[in-house]
């Protein structure tokens, strides 16, 4: 058998020539697990992951993990330590066991992130703690900008159904032939009722103050129809109510609680009838109370909102538009 025998140089490269030491692989494979550090749907599922890969990947005894302002700072995760002040204690002994990174965002916001372990950290050590911290404050930044663009999504969708709403029953109203005018109030009146998650909706003109030539109405399945009772005992019999229409003042009765005293009349009536809560609105020409427009819940309160109040002002303008196009 053959054999090669290495030359002196062959040898000396061979000596030369760097091996990959375990401790590249053990980098090679942190920086991996590192890069996995992905975006997650909220901060608990977040926290949980940072704890676990500064305790896995680091040997962390302590590691905290502090987001919010920078003079109000709260705990995002922890290991081996419990409160915030223990956690800016630790801060200020500054060992050399401890790492410490503070990035600064706008608005005086800023991420802070502290590991220490046992044995002091080396310079290679460090430079995979910077890269910890940064893609902890990269995901930690990404969740809250994500919760913060929901929350302001959250903010805008009463006001986008608004308008999708008020954007509806002007396209239900525009150019009614004469003969859809009555079918075509109704069902604005649901429209409004369904917007407000209401029992009730109805519309009312007087005619010299007294009589009602026209009423419309629109009740929720299963609810039965009370304008009559109220329209009967309206003029005489609700002395409150009618004062509150004629000095064009807004009802808003959000629970059988909110009636004043002197409205007893009206709190008996509206029991009666199973309304918990009341919205009205009075429609006046010049001086005379012309009719009203009305809501009214059978639950045991209703907060009734600015848009409720905004859709009942412009359904009643834009209904009582359609009633005049009829001649």
């Amino acid at each position: 058998m053959i054999t090669k025998t290495k030359t002196a140089s062959e040898t000396a490269e061979g000596r030369n020539r760097p091996a990959i030491s375990f401790s590249v692989i053990a980098e090679l494979s942190a920086l991996y697990e590192i890069s996995s550090l992905a975006f997650s749907d909220n901060e608990q599922d977040f926290a949980r992951e940072a704890v676990d890969k500064a305790t896995r990947l680091f040997g962390a005894r302590y590691f905290a993990l502090l987001a919010g302002s920078t003079e109000n700072p709260h705990i995002v995760a922890t290991w081996g330590i419990k409160n915030l002040e223990d956690v800016l204690e630790k801060i200020q002994e500054k060992t050399t066991n401890q790492y410490v990174a503070v990035f600064n965002h706008n608005h005086h916001e800023s991420v802070t992130v502290v590991v220490e372990q046992s044995n002091p950290i080396k310079d290679r050590e460090r430079r995979l703690f910077t890269i910890f911290a940064r893609r902890l404050d990269n995901v930690l930044t990404s969740i809250r900008n994500a919760s913060q663009l929901e929350k302001a999504r959250s903010a805008l969708a009463p006001q986008l159904a608004f308008e999708a709403t008020v954007l509806k029953i002007s396209k239900q109203c525009l150019h009614v032939p004469a003969s859809d005018i009555d079918s075509t109030i109704c069902s604005t009146l649901q429209t409004v009722g369904e917007f407000t998650r209401t029992h009730r909706c109805y519309l009312c003109l007087f005619k010299h103050g007294e009589t009602v030539p026209e009423r419309f109405q629109w009740c929720s399945q299963g609810t039965a129809p009370q304008l009559k009772k109220l329209l009967a005992a309206l003029p005489k019999d609700l002395p409150w109510l009618r004062a509150e229409l004629d000095r064009n003042h807004i009802v808003r009765i959000c629970s059988a609680e909110d009636w004043p005293t002197e409205a007893a009349a009206e709190k008996a009536l509206f029991a009666q009838i199973h309304t918990q809560a009341l919205l009205l609105l009075p429609i006046k020409a010049g001086d005379r109370l012309k009719g009203f427009i009305g809501l009214e819940s059978l639950q045991t309160s209703q907060l009734w909102s600015e848009h409720a109040v905004a859709l009942l002002h412009l359904t009643s303008e834009i209904l009582l538009g359609v009633i005049q196009n009829r001649g």
